[in-house]
């Protein structure tokens, strides 16, 4: 439901609002409520974590200056303000989810594709759910007027996203989940954002400026900066509790479904 139900309909409801720029440096503030959320699992040191944070606090503003800039300079309105603040409680749903979600697939109940069979179904059921909310509540705003041929694009492009986007891209999040720390691993989110300018780019064939570029390393680097710590600080301490790293020992996970 947090991971994606309601974390679409902010995300959606603050690009109609404040638009595709500033909804996109709000998300990538993901990786730093991951990491602020998750700190108990953390094993490195509270320097190493602020140099981590700086660095993705600086690489996102980096990346988004023009944005910044006219939001300074007024060019703000209440829309932007609200679009602001569905923004904000997105990327507090999505952090949530993103540690509940790699905390229940330590467990070792289900497998990685499993689970994300499971997340699909739930979703599914909850959008029909939502979709007869809005026929009775709201019909008005169904757009029944539409032409068959954009109906069928429409029917092609979900069925596209939710098999690539959503299942196929779901099992292997999990996958990583039950590889990587607890905290780690929400932040593996970044790529979805430098993923999506690297798909901007090729789409308008150009090169990115000076500042995206750096901005996106300097997230990157922020990320690196975390595993790199949390794998050196697990091998000088090999028989720490397993909790702590947030990882599930080998054998409490059945043979058959070791992610492994």
């Amino acid at each position: 439901m947090t991971g994606n139900v309601a974390f679409f309909i902010l995300l959606t409801a603050a690009v109609q609002y404040a638009g595709v720029a500033i909804a996109a440096l709000i998300n990538g503030l993901v990786p730093v409520a991951v990491m602020l959320t998750g700190r108990r699992y953390l094993q490195a040191s509270r320097g190493s974590i602020c140099l981590s944070l700086t660095l993705i606090g600086v690489g996102i503003v980096s990346m988004n200056v023009p944005v910044i800039a006219q939001f300074l300079q007024g060019g703000g309105e209440w829309r932007d303000i609200i679009g602001m603040l569905c923004a904000s409680l997105g990327v507090m749903s999505w952090a949530w989810f993103a540690l509940r979600n790699a905390t229940q697939l330590k467990m070792g109940r289900y497998s990685a594709r499993e689970w994300s069979t499971l997340q699909g179904i739930a979703t599914g059921i909850m959008a029909l759910v939502i979709l007869l909310l809005v026929a009775v509540l709201q019909p008005q705003i169904l757009p029944l007027e539409l032409p068959a041929d954009r109906w069928l694009a429409f029917g092609a492009a979900a069925l596209f996203m939710s098999v690539g986007g959503s299942w196929v891209a779901n099992a292997l999040w999990n996958s990583s989940a039950q590889r990587l720390p607890v905290s780690v691993g929400g932040q593996m989110i970044v790529f979805e954002t430098c993923c999506a300018l690297l798909y901007g780019y090729l789409l308008d064939w150009k090169w990115p400026v000076v500042h995206e570029a750096v901005g996106m390393m300097l997230v990157l680097g922020g990320v690196m900066w975390t595993i790199r710590s949390e794998e050196r600080l697990s091998r000088m301490r090999p028989d720490d509790d397993s909790r702590r790293w947030g990882t599930v020992p080998r054998q409490a996970l059945p043979a058959w479904r070791d992610p492994y």
